[in-house]
């Protein structure tokens, strides 16, 4: 008789993936089937029962008997939890600018400190800003203060009179910013004591205003002195005079001039007045026979380019100069000796000025506006002539200057014939930049990252000659950016380095054992994480059963696995030293059986499971149990060493020109430059880090040359040539470059 169970079954059964989904860092998607009598087929070909997903992309399955089949299909996406910046932590915008942040729309939703929802927001405002960005893997916080400054504004009032004295106090408001005033004090208030301009100056980062008020102070008047008694030839006239002030007059006849015209005997009065005081004096004329008296100053000192006039003030005269003019006065614009007679009726007088020549006004010329580096300072030596006395805007009287913070820079000249003003602003520069691109890290193949630069304000260089914030690398070498202002520069560079992709697998044919022996299975796979079909993770696995053996190796570029049957067999041993081998001089190589529960006898008689070998040669071994015997050999050959590149020193390279480097592989060794190229050779053409990396079956060694570019010197233009008088000066300026400057006299 006979039997034969036959079992009906249906198609697969259907089945889902579940909807389309995503996954946030770390995150895995397992599935595990179990459907009986089928067989599995997934989007890469794979036919595990058992499938993880730790990557978007697009994932199929189907399931397959021989009564027909299901299939599904999912697509995952991969999402980060939020990262993003609306600004640095506090920002000062005027009064007519706006932030304007624009975020992507697909990170998430959006929560500001308002409850505003959008991902575009505004502010113009001053206040504390903040944002909560939120999605399925977490959420992300920032905030930035907003300070609006508006523009100054100065106002120091109506000009103003004062009396000897008085003090007043100019207040330039509550305005932010930097204050100069004309003396270069920095103070919101100024108190006017004396006589003079005032003005103000306040800067901020949205303008700056200016004001200017002229205070004056009443003099201080004179007590009018009309002189002695008068004695009048008969028919003269006399000018009473009482002193040509700023100031109200009133004579005894009501008349309000700053001087009386007399002729008759009498008794005269004058009362002098401004709004601080008040003088009065009184003269008595007689009608006499006396002749007139002339009185001219003895001696007058005309500065260049200025005129003075001479008045005897008298009347009832004639008049002769020495250069034949016959005028009450002489207007004077050249040194020399004046000589004046009077005549009246009742005689003449004569009398003489001698007027000195004097100095030219003062000049003094600063030039432009300037601005240095912080912590820097600038030597400021102003055109000058014709001056005796220096008042800089800090009170120093040195005819040169050192500034080394931003504002006003003043200078007040003087001699005996006048002042001369001049200024100039001194502006600070954006400090030297600073630089780090981060740390160095490692990708696997065909993976990239951004390197960034966040100081925008600032000229950027990388290695390969371009000058954008940003850089995208997928390729292993070191990168390096220089980024400078007129301050100064920083460099950092950045090593990528490629991780070892996923090795190949391979855990040989299925294995027979004779009973009572055990295997050994020894991948011999390095740098990857081991998991056995029995959950296992040690390096090796040893058999003494058997059963089907499944492995799955894997690193951070990927995941393989493999499998074999262990069955029982009566045949003897199976031994496997492997294929020859070929390794470096000074290596030893460690023979292994792989295969335990028999007798070992090695070519020298040695017994061991394992032998070391230190020479090349041939080696074998014969492995024997109960079910039988069996024998393998192996030659090895111990030679060879690692090989050791060199490009030689650092470099200096003038702009323009190229350097040609040269690998000196043998045949055997694999040459890599630093940008993956592998050609024997390699022109530099620009600045930057150049790597060569040998490698053959010993080992890998690099090495490294630095190139650098120099530009040539900055040209100089000292101004076309000039003339000096003796005594003058002129201050001859070099280019702001880091070359080396040399004048003519070391």
């Amino acid at each position: 008789s006979d039997t034969i169970q036959i079992e009906a079954i249906g198609p697969p059964a259907p089945f889902s993936l579940g909807p389309d989904t995503f996954l946030c860092p770390g995150d895995e998607l397992n599935y595990n089937f179990n459907e009986p009598l089928s067989e599995y087929e997934w989007q890469d070909g794979s036919d595990n029962v058992n499938y993880d997903i730790d990557e978007e992309g697009t994932y199929s399955l189907t399931i397959t008997n021989m009564c027909g089949s299901q299939s599904d299909e999912i697509e995952v996406t991969e999402i980060e939890i939020p990262f993003f910046s609306i600004g640095p932590d506090s920002m000062t915008i005027c009064d007519d600018a706006t932030i304007d942040i624009i975020l992507d729309p697909d990170m998430g939703s959006f929560f500001w400190q308002d409850g505003d929802d959008s991902p575009f927001y505004t502010i113009e405002n001053s206040g504390v800003y903040s944002l909560t960005v939120t999605n399925a893997c977490g959420e992300e916080t920032d905030q930035i203060a907003v300070e609006v400054v508006d523009p100054p504004v100065i106002n120091l009032g109506a000009d103003l009179q004062l009396c000897p004295g008085d003090t007043v106090l100019l207040d330039g408001g509550s305005n932010a910013g930097n204050y100069v005033w004309q003396n270069g004090s920095s103070m919101s208030t100024f108190e006017v004591t004396t006589a003079g301009v005032y003005s103000l100056t306040i800067m901020n980062l949205c303008g700056f205003d200016r004001d200017t008020v002229v205070i004056g102070f009443a003099p201080g008047i004179i007590a009018s002195d009309l002189g002695p008694d008068l004695n009048l030839c008969p028919g003269e006239q006399a000018v009473l005079d009482a002193g040509n002030q700023i100031a109200q007059y009133n004579w005894q006849d009501g008349s309000t001039a700053d001087s009386l015209v007399v002729n008759s005997s009498g008794t005269y009065h004058v009362t002098v007045s401004n709004m601080c005081f008040s003088f009065s004096d009184t003269i008595n004329v007689i009608i006499g026979d006396n002749p007139p008296v002339l009185i001219l100053p003895a001696q007058l000192v005309l500065c260049e380019g200025s005129t003075t006039l001479l008045d005897p003030g008298i009347t009832g005269v004639t008049y002769a100069w020495n250069n034949g003019t016959s005028d009450p006065t002489l207007l004077v614009s050249a040194a020399g000796t004046y000589i004046l007679t009077v005549t009246n009726a009742c005689g003449s007088d004569v009398d003489t000025t001698i007027v000195l020549a004097g100095d030219a006004f003062p000049q003094v010329a600063l030039g432009n506006d300037t601005s240095l580096c912080p912590g820097t300072s600038i030597n400021i030596q102003p055109l000058f002539q014709d001056v005796d006395t220096w008042i800089w805007s800090d009170g120093s009287v040195t005819p040169s200057f050192t500034a080394s913070d931003s504002g006003f820079v003043s200078i007040s000249v003087a001699n005996d014939c006048g002042v001369s003003i001049d200024s100039l602003f001194v502006s600070l520069l954006e400090p030297a930049p600073t630089l780090d691109l981060g740390s160095d890290t490692s990708l696997c193949a065909g993976e990239s990252i951004t390197l960034s630069v966040a100081n925008v304000n600032a000229d950027i260089l990388w290695n390969d000659g371009t000058t954008n914030p940003n850089l995208l690398i997928d390729q292993p070498g070191e990168y390096y950016a220089t980024i400078s202002n007129a301050c100064g520069s920083a460099s950092d560079t950045f090593q990528l380095n490629l991780l070892p992709p996923i090795p190949d697998l391979d855990l040989g044919p299925d294995i027979p054992l004779c009973p009572g022996e055990t295997y050994i299975i020894n991948p011999d796979v390095s740098g990857v994480d081991y998991l056995w079909q029995d959950g296992s993770v040690d390096s090796i696995y040893v058999a003494d059963q058997p059963e089907i053996i499944s492995l799955t190796i894997s690193n951070e570029c990927g995941i393989i696995e493999d499998a074999l049957t262990v069955f029982s067999s009566t045949a003897g041993p199976d031994v496997n030293l492997g294929p020859d081998t070929l390794a470096c001089a000074g290596q030893t190589i460690l023979l292994e059986s792989n295969i335990s529960g028999v007798s070992y006898e090695w070519q020298d008689g040695s017994t061991s499971s394992t032998y070391l070998v230190m020479i090349s040669g041939t080696y074998y071994v014969e492995v024997i149990n109960s079910c039988g015997a069996d024998k393998d050999s192996i030659q090895v050959e111990l030679n060879g060493v690692a090989p050791q590149p060199s490009l030689g020193q650092d470099t200096i390279l003038c702009e323009g020109n190229t350097l040609t480097l040269i690998s000196n592989a043998d045949p055997q060794t694999s040459t890599m430059w630093q940008d993956a190229s592998t050609t024997p050779a390699y022109t530099v053409i620009s600045a930057g880090e150049y790597v060569l990396t040998h490698e053959n079956r010993c080992g890998v060694n690099s090495d490294t040359m630095l190139v650098s570019y120099q530009s040539p010197p900055t040209l100089i233009d000292l101004g076309p040539d000039t003339i000096l008088c003796p005594g003058e000066s002129i201050l001859l300026l070099a280019p702001a470059t880091s070359d080396q400057l040399l004048w003519q006299d070391g």
